[in-house]
């Protein structure tokens, strides 16, 4: 039973952002296991049953820049191929093997066991960086809202 469980956790990757990045890659991972787990061929066909993806993405929709049918017809795509779609969910914390994740307007929260965490989810400054920023000289205003160092 535990090493089933660890198995699962190794091959559970979690990906964070539903934007274009991250709603590419979840597909493509699920595509490629599909390959390497399939029957006859797949080298991995054991662990078949074990791999998992799972999409965590802040917003109410997929793709939030891209119009409604595209980000229905994404959502629909990626359930199709049994990527585990968490929406309206944020990212909490990030473990040596785990992540924690809570819906938004909850406290409650969820730890997940996985064996990868990737951060698809942009790299936009906090909302402190500008406050900041507007107490300093101009000439420590970088590219795109970030302080020079």
């Amino acid at each position: 039973q535990m090493a089933t469980q660890e198995r699962k956790r190794r091959v559970k990757i979690a990906v964070v952002g539903g934007g274009p990045t991250g709603v590419e890659l979840s597909g493509e991972l699920k595509d490629f296991f599909a390959q390497v787990c399939g029957y006859p061929d797949g080298a991995y066909q054991h662990l078949r049953d074990d791999i998992s993806v799972v999409l965590i993405h802040g917003g109410s929709d997929l793709l939030p820049a891209m119009d409604k049918d595209l980000r229905k017809r994404a959502l629909d795509a990626l359930h199709a191929q049994g990527v585990e779609v968490r929406l309206n969910t944020r990212l909490k914390e990030v473990g040596r093997d785990f992540i924690t994740i809570g819906e938004k307007g909850s406290d409650i929260q969820e730890t997940i066991p996985v064996g990868l965490t990737v951060w698809a989810a942009g790299n936009a400054p906090v909302p402190f960086v500008k406050e900041l920023l507007s107490k300093l000289p101009p000439s420590a205003a970088g590219s795109a809202g970030r302080i020079n160092v």
